[in-house]
């Protein structure tokens, strides 16, 4: 049956394409097409001591008053609040003795996380009768349907992981036996323990194609003792997201799908259209691999191992890799002189001896001089070279760095397309080694050079690009330069906002904010 949500979209499912989202009337760039909060969530443990554990709420900023967390007073689990706290033991009640041994099986965790989210409504002798068959009571979670209805491609799984994934299910099964999940007038009978086994194996192999990465812009900094901002985003969490489930792939999506938790709403996660879609287009997300950031080999390789699937979109079919212009170089033909078109260094013959050429994506000449491609190995050896030593230096002796760093940027520039990485990088190090020495004004001339690099490899209308700016933006704010940080913060928060909505999402817009006054 399909399904309609809001007023944006529709789910309709097709034997090519399984479930899928289609516009239900013309969508505008930057529409939020909906919001989804978990069925459920497990934090990593890693930030086990700096997230709440139940609603993923930041608790050591250092740009806010520490709050009175709440630790469970058995396995010293932290949450924001007493609220959190009675909420959580729902389902922690069940995870708490045995704490280490369901972290340790990874996607498992979530999996037992999903049952004990279903059972928290039922009696336990409910539970037992739910799993042995019986019809399920009113009081019963609504949404779990929907968790039970995802693809688990049971067919397609290889045989040992699934022999390794039955035996966490009943690793999993014996821990809900021993906490008391199952029970009713009697113990729970060996049946009844593998039913719920069972039930967890499913959600287990369904997990591996529908469990979401949770992001946030936090990150611990061990010498401030403290959450800081971060440009990058780090896996906090993992989540079921059962709506955002029946988005299909593309390598170049539709869609862009953010995540909240600065204000503690468990990982609510925000769905924002990237361009126009006519009504009746189908509405595409993207499952990790992008044609900017990978080659077509990594993104099919990816693609097929963990979703079991060959992609068809555009970009895939044609076998496009918008990443290489990360690694081009100049073509030096007559027919692209001045014009800074791409080239690409490629090897041609057997396994046995492999020639290098250059070939330009533009007007596609070939060049093998052995002449020519020996001058520019030796000029990005050395370049190469001269990044990894003023990286080591930048922080300490900036000064020694920026000498390198000049004589690498003549190289790259003589042989690097623009919107080679190298030269990037080169940018990137001389605006860190400039703010170090306090000549920010300089620093931001070559951070500003650096994001019209990522502006090349990524689009004018890119997240990375927008991430960019942000630095570009701290650098002008601290070097006074009221009219450049004006126009460019403007360009950087309208792509950030296109991206993350606002501040809740990602903080980076309230830090940009908080400049322009």
């Amino acid at each position: 049956q399909n399904l309609e949500f809001h007023d944006s979209l529709v789910i309709q499912r097709s034997p090519e394409c399984g479930r899928y989202a289609v516009a239900k009337r013309p969508l505008v760039k930057g529409e939020i097409l909906y919001k989804e909060l978990p069925y459920c969530t497990v934090l990593l443990r890693h930030c086990w001591p700096y997230f709440c554990y139940h609603c993923l709420a930041p608790l050591a900023l250092a740009t806010k008053p520490q709050p009175q967390s709440v630790c469970c007073n058995d396995c010293g689990i932290r949450f924001c609040d007493a609220d959190c706290c009675r909420r959580a033991s729902d389902y922690h009640r069940f995870e708490c003795a045995d704490l280490d041994l369901i972290e340790s099986t990874g996607i498992g965790h979530l999996a037992y996380r999903i049952l004990l989210t279903a059972c928290s409504s039922l009696s336990p002798s409910g539970a037992s009768q739910w799993l042995a068959g019986a019809p399920v009571p009113r009081c019963f979670p609504a949404d779990y349907s929907a968790v039970d209805g995802l693809c688990d491609n049971a067919e397609h799984h290889q045989l040992d992981d699934v022999a390794k994934y039955r035996q966490v299910a009943r690793q999993l099964a014996s821990v809900a036996v021993s906490r008391g999940l199952l029970a009713g007038p009697d113990r729970p009978s060996d049946r009844l323990t593998e039913l719920f086994a069972s039930q967890l194996l499913r959600h287990v192999m369904q997990l591996i194609c529908n469990a979401h990465a949770i992001l946030s812009h936090y990150e611990f900094n061990s010498a401030e003792n403290c959450l800081t901002l971060q440009l990058g985003e780090q896996r906090i969490a993992s989540g079921v997201y059962p709506l955002t489930s029946c988005l299909n792939h593309s390598c170049q999506p539709s869609v862009a799908s953010t995540f909240s938790t600065l204000t503690g709403n468990c990982g609510l996660l925000t769905v924002r259209t990237l361009t126009d879609l006519p009504a009746g287009e189908q509405v595409y997300n993207c499952y990790g691999p992008h044609y900017l950031r990978h080659e077509w080999s990594e993104r099919r390789q990816s693609l097929t191992e963990q979703y079991f699937f060959e992609c068809q979109c555009p970009h895939c079919v044609s076998r496009d890799s918008g990443n290489q212009r990360h690694r081009a170089l100049r073509c030096p033909g007559e027919a692209c002189r001045g014009t800074d078109q791409p080239a690409l260094l490629t090897w041609t013959g057997d396994d046995l001896r492999q020639e290098p050429r250059l070939v330009c994506l533009s007007c596609r000449s070939a060049f093998s001089d052995p002449t020519l491609l020996a001058s520019l190995a030796s000029k990005l050896d050395a370049a190469n070279s001269q990044l990894t030593q003023a990286a080591l230096l930048a922080e300490d002796r900036p000064a020694e760095a920026l000498a390198l760093l000049r004589n690498c940027q003549a190289r790259l520039t003589a042989c690097a397309h623009s919107g080679n990485s190298r030269l990037g990088r080169c940018h990137d190090l001389q605006a860190k080694c400039f703010s170090r020495l306090g000549k920010h004004r300089q620093a931001a001339g070559h951070a500003i050079r650096s994001a019209n690099i990522v502006k090349v490899q990524f689009g004018g209308e890119s997240v990375e690009y927008g991430k960019e700016l942000f630095k570009a933006s701290e650098l002008l704010a601290l070097a006074g330069e009221r009219d450049r940080l004006q126009q460019t913060a403007d360009i950087c928060l309208r792509l950030l906002r296109l991206y993350y909505g606002n501040a809740d999402s990602c903080p980076l817009i309230s830090e940009l904010e908080v400049m322009l006054l």
